[in-house]
């Protein structure tokens, strides 16, 4: 036990004896060889300390003032149920006790909704969930969505250290690993949380130790496979011979040296217990880092030095909390275990010897974990500065596991073992939604995934899958017509047309889409059929680049002079010249205007740059309206503004050169290959459910599987990779304004190194707001910024389903009862005056 001054001396000792032996032993060739690639690891790690400014001394005086302001923090002297009930959840204990007497608690926030099981990794513990606060700790951004969420506290942690009948110091009592806990503690657990919950399923994600710890259960007690509806490995660490922590490191170098001596030494001199969670611990290390000197030396870099240096991420403000939470104890003996995976490179159970091998295994050798009948769904997280995890270690797991259903690497290059717990920005970098959503649509589960695949199957056969958009409209019953236009700047625009005597109703479509998604979801939720069965004449556009519009007076198609478009000229000459054209058939003076996504954006760019189009509209509704964007929440827009922030000009400047002009055309190969992906059983859902979720939101119960085929035969269809970079811009800025060109042309063009703001003041016409709790694109907070700027907004209508998202407007089941009804009544209510 490292209780007092004297054992931590021993400790030392210890350590020094083995460097000794290391330095004076004879050693063979291999062993000299390894050591010199340790060294060099070590070199890299002094390298990244300096390169983070971690020991400047201007950085630690900065950073020590945050750190004292948090050595105020009463969340320092808070257990974790008080933390919990702090920021307002209902705190609970609940006790088990295991098959070999160990007595377990686990620590729960109580709500209604599904379960979801936390568990934590080496040294940690429940408290780990919590100690980031509020704003980023997992367990209660989960918990925010409704989540029943319990967390687990391994044998010997400090909530789980008791035993029936074993005394804490002794050898017995500590005589276990991480097998140990996947074996008993888990399962215990699990049954538990189910039983409490009257539930048959649940999602578990574990960190660290805690993925290592379900793939022992789930291999070796196959039945605990169908309790799991989804595991999530944020870090799964089974066979690691690739790390690159310099303190495993050094365990791996003093291993290779003396196999048996650190942990033989170890267990000699009575330390069962690795780095426990007395109160000298909790004390001394928080008051330690309170000096100058040593605040981010010992604070920081003791997280550091294991995990991988991200210093951007660590809030030094919250390092004393954390400090009084962990370390929370475990056995020096799953220490062993895993230094023993980094040297065999195999993940395997504990290797007694020999002699003892024998006895237990049969064998000299402990087997393997039997990693191929784990057939729960996995997601694999991994972090790309990971020091304990590697890309190639992540990888020979995810190849030896039979249903991995995706590995995600986080798209921050710096995110370390440890930022999956306490990084500044993780509710921002967006992976815990993308989990709790994922299991909450029960995307994943295999039951649903099969059930779903034979709807999926049914829609193969549908014949709407290889009709073109006229001829979907001619097949439901209505008259199709299709009218050409050109561009002042020379675009040759497609317009479709469901006719009728009615008024004039104009759809425009969002980005990658085109005229045919306001059919595709069929005659009884497409919003263009239901407008036209209540007599309007609708008209819907194409812009330039999509597959109805891919054409030009003079510019050849493939070059980049047709292709340097954005949405900009799409408000500015795509839309006034359709309208024209619309209102000149019509014989009227206005139209309603109806726009999804990127729909919305080019009309407030045409009637805030060409005001005079606010007299054509006698309303504009905007089902989502994207203009500034900065709290947008999909993971494949934040991929941008990572990259985009780090390396200003990299991305879309590398695509230009590459010729990469279209992003995701509407070529017949990316037409016909993805429903054919999707047609397979084990990519069905994965594929095609979540390339639109993974965008806008997940919302599996609207989406109708059997009319996957055929959205996916008409979407994509095509637009300008400058698209998607002027959102990249406004997402970065915050700010709804015209194309961002680099300080020089900016002046050439603009007159100013920034670009300027549309006026959206100059927007008159009334515009009706529509809005998703669940859209990913466009948050509650960026549509307000929004209907502040706008002088005749008449309506703002949330849609009464929290999980409504981006496309749901295109292909909800219910579409007819969540929007139709409301967009039924405001068009009616405006042409009324009129």
């Amino acid at each position: 036990m490292f209780g007092t001054v004297s054992n931590m001396y021993k400790v030392v000792l210890c350590i020094t004896i083995s460097v000794i032996c290391l330095q004076c032993g004879s050693r063979s060739s291999e062993i000299r060889d390894r050591e010199l690639l340790d060294i060099q690891e070590f070199q890299n790690y002094l390298k990244l300390s300096q390169e983070s400014d971690l020991f400047a001394s201007t950085r630690v005086k900065g950073d020590l003032k945050l750190f004292n302001i948090g050595l105020y923090n009463e969340d320092v002297h808070l257990n974790v149920s008080q933390l919990i009930r702090k920021y307002g959840h209902l705190a609970e204990e609940h006790e088990v006790t295991t098959e070999d007497g160990y007595m377990l608690t686990l620590i729960r926030i109580r709500s209604d909704g599904p379960a979801v099981f936390l568990m934590h990794g080496l040294l940690a513990s429940a408290d780990d969930w919590v100690t980031a606060g509020p704003e980023s700790g997992i367990a209660y951004l989960l918990a925010n969505e409704g989540y029943d969420v319990w967390m687990g506290n391994a044998r010997g942690t400090k909530h789980s250290k008791r035993h029936a009948t074993l005394s804490i110091p002794t050898y017995q009592y500590w005589n276990f690993s991480w097998d140990e806990i996947g074996r008993y503690d888990l399962p215990i657990m699990i049954d538990y949380v189910l039983e409490q919950k009257n539930e048959t399923q649940l999602v578990y994600i574990g960190h660290s130790q805690g993925s290592t710890a379900f793939f022992v259960m789930t291999s070796e007690i196959p039945e605990y496979n169908d309790k799991i509806s989804l595991m999530v490995a944020l870090s799964a660490p089974t066979a690691i011979p690739n790390m690159k922590s310099p303190f495993l490191n050094f365990l791996k170098i003093v291993t290779l040296s003396h196999p048996e001596l650190l942990f033989a030494l170890a267990k000699e001199l009575g330390f069962y217990e690795f780095v426990p969670a007395t109160s000298f611990v909790q004390n001394f290390i928080p008051n330690v880092c309170g000096r100058e000197d040593l605040a981010q030396l010992v604070c920081s870099n003791l997280l550091f030095l294991v995990c991988g240096f991200d210093a951007d991420q660590l809030n030094i403000t919250n390092l004393p909390v954390i400090f009084s939470h962990t370390p929370s104890g475990a056995a020096t003996k799953q220490l062993e275990h895993y230094s023993q995976t980094i040297i065999s490179g195999k993940f395997r159970r504990f290797d007694y010897g020999d002699s003892q091998n024998i006895q237990l295994y049969g064998s000299t050798l402990p087997p393997e974990y039997p990693l191929e009948k784990v057939t729960a769904p996995v997601v694999i997280f991994h972090g790309e500065n990971d020091w304990l995890v590697s890309f190639d270690d992540a990888e020979a797991l995810r190849k030896r596991l039979i249903n991995v259903v995706d590995v995600y690497t986080v798209p921050y290059q710096h995110f370390n073992h440890i930022d999956y717990l306490f990084a500044k920005d993780l509710k921002q970098l967006e992976f815990q939604n993308y989990l709790k959503l994922s299991q909450e649509s029960d995307l994943f589960a295999s039951t649903r995934v099969k059930g779903d695949l034979k709807l999926f199957n049914i829609g193969l056969y549908n014949e709407d899958v290889h009709l073109n958009v006229s001829q979907l409209i001619r097949k439901y019953g209505h008259l199709a017509e299709e009218h050409d236009v050109t561009t002042e700047d020379g675009y040759m625009l497609t317009l479709i047309r469901i006719r009728s005597d009615g008024p004039a109703v104009f759809l425009m479509h969002g980005l990658l889409a085109s005229a045919d998604d306001w059919v595709t979801a069929g005659p009884e939720s497409g919003i263009a059929y239901l407008l036209a069965n209540e007599g309007y004449d609708v008209w819907m556009g194409n812009a330039r680049g999509t597959k109805h519009s891919k054409r030009h007076a003079t510019l050849s198609i493939p070059t980049y002079q047709y292709w340097n478009f954005s949405w900009d000229e799409i408000g500015r000459y795509d839309l006034p010249i359709m309208i024209d054209y619309v209102l000149e058939q019509k014989n009227e003076t206005q139209l309603v205007y109806i726009g999804h996504s990127q729909g919305s954006t080019a009309f407030f760019v045409m009637t805030s740059e060409i005001p005079e189009y606010n007299d054509k509209i006698s309303l504009m509704v905007a089902l989502s309206a994207p203009t500034a964007i900065p709290n947008m929440k999909s993971p494949f827009l934040n991929f941008l503004k990572i990259v985009t922030l780090s390396h200003p000009e990299l991305l879309f400047a590398l695509a230009k050169e590459l010729g990469f002009y279209e992003f995701v055309p509407a070529t017949s190969f990316v037409q016909n290959f993805i429903p054919n992906v999707c047609g397979r059983e084990d990519l069905a859902q994965l594929v095609c459910s979540n390339l639109l979720f993974l965008v806008c939101g997940f919302d599996a119960d609207q989406l109708n599987i059997t009319n996957l085929p055929v959205i996916f035969s008409h979407t994509p269809s095509g637009a300008a990779t400058k698209q998607l970079e002027h959102y990249s811009q406004t997402i970065i800025s915050g700010k709804f304004r015209r194309f961002d060109y680099g300080d020089s042309q900016n002046i050439q063009l603009y007159g100013s190194t920034l670009p300027p703001e549309y006026p959206l003041e100059k927007v008159t016409a009334p515009v009706v707001i529509f809005h998703g709790e669940n859209d990913w694109l466009v948050s509650f907070d960026d549509a307000e910024a929004l209907r502040k700027r706008l002088i005749n907004v008449v309506d703002v209508y949330t849609v009464p389903y929290q999980h409504f998202n981006h496309i749901d407007y295109l292909f909800a089941k219910d579409l007819k009862q969540l929007v139709f009804m409301k967009l039924s009544s405001v068009i009616k209510q405006f042409n009324n005056k009129h």
